[in-house]
């Protein structure tokens, strides 16, 4: 009998261990099936940010290092609540000159763009641009001209001339790297969401409205904004932000533009090109609150269209400033007033400040 005592002890207290373990068991599953439950949810709250690229192109020895740190302040910071960076570079390596801006150039490389995020660098020597323009953009076949197309090939080796043909000589190169970045775009754009394409000496004056514009492309894919400092009935070129494709479009001036037409123009700026190449495409230009100047080598800051004596300007700045509220107006004027800026006095301009010291009206627009 105490055998079997035991026995019964024994198997009851099996059968309550047994049960504690079961018990045990099923409450590690259901913790676990509840979590699996709520993984869903929790991933959806924590989606991947959105993919922008900053496609920055041109002369990276000139003025990058003023201009770089400028661009993460005005346009990479705004962007990095809600998108990943990632920075495309084309630099045009100048290896036969020693000097731009009357000041000796610097070297470069992509430790130029000290950036935290990544940086795709692409160096293209400027020998190697010409030559290939020499080869296949040739003048005297009726390629790109450039600026005040009849005008230059008339010139006879004056000093104003010279500098046409420089002028000339310097927008088929940017026509050309604009293409690079182009071809760029074609082959790796799709992974982004927006591009923003700068000149590497454009210095902006205001942060990228990123909450204005990002919605305004998701609804217009072929939109394309630039900057209001254009000339009379143009487009600003060197500053563009929209889709990859559309991007990729408005800079593909090189193989889109048609160049068949260019000798029959008397007068052909840069800005014409541009706008040819957006009607091609049926790419809108939006005007966007773009702002910049252009820095110099030398440190100085051109293209601001600073007021003058006599000039239509309000609050110290001129018309191209109008349409900004007064917070904006405010920033763009403390942004300049810690540059040097670039001031063309001629002597067309006493008219003005004559008019101005004695009071008389003045008609003439600031330049």
């Amino acid at each position: 009998m105490m055998r079997v005592h035991y026995c019964k002890i024994i198997l009851f207290l099996t059968w309550t261990y047994l049960g504690s373990v079961a018990q045990s068991y099923n409450q590690s599953l259901a913790l676990s099936q509840k979590m699996n439950e709520s993984e869903p949810q929790q991933s959806a709250l924590a989606e991947p940010k959105k993919k922008a690229l900053i496609a920055l192109f041109g002369v990276l020895s000139r003025s990058t290092r003023m201009t770089w740190p400028q661009i993460e302040k005005m346009v990479v910071a705004p962007l990095t609540t809600d998108y990943d960076v990632s920075v495309y570079a084309l630099d045009n390596q100048l290896d036969n000159v020693d000097s731009i801006d009357g000041t000796p150039i610097q070297p470069s490389s992509q430790a130029t763009i000290k950036s935290l995020w990544p940086v795709h660098y692409q160096p293209i020597s400027q020998s190697e641009m010409d030559a290939d323009l020499a080869r296949n953009y040739r003048d005297d076949q009726g390629y790109l001209p450039g600026l005040y197309a009849r005008k230059v090939r008339r010139c006879q080796g004056t000093n104003h001339c010279q500098k046409c043909r420089m002028v000339v000589k310097n927008a088929k190169r940017q026509i050309y790297q604009e293409q690079l970045v182009s071809d760029y775009l074609v082959k790796n754009g799709q992974q982004y969401d927006i591009v923003i394409a700068i000149g590497a000496d454009f210095y902006p004056l205001l942060p990228l409205d990123v909450q204005q514009i990002a919605p305004q492309l998701d609804d217009h894919q072929a939109w394309l904004f630039t900057s209001p400092q254009a000339p009379a009935g143009g487009v600003t070129n060197g500053f563009y932000i929209g889709k990859p494709q559309t991007v990729a479009k408005a800079m593909s001036m090189l193989k889109t533009a048609k160049l068949d037409v260019f000798p029959q123009l008397e007068n052909l700026y840069y800005e014409d090109v541009l706008a040819m190449t957006l009607q091609i495409h049926q790419v809108k230009s939006v005007i966007g609150p773009m702002y910049f100047c252009k820095m110099r080598n030398s440190g100085i800051c051109a293209y601001h269209q600073t007021c003058r004596f006599g000039a239509r300007c309000r609050d110290g700045l001129t018309e191209v400033y109008d349409g900004l509220s007064p917070e904006h107006r405010s920033a763009v004027k403390d942004e300049l007033s810690r540059l040097k800026l670039y001031r063309n006095w001629r002597l067309k301009h006493l008219r003005p400040v004559l008019e101005t010291l004695f009071g008389l009206s003045a008609e003439i627009k600031s330049t």
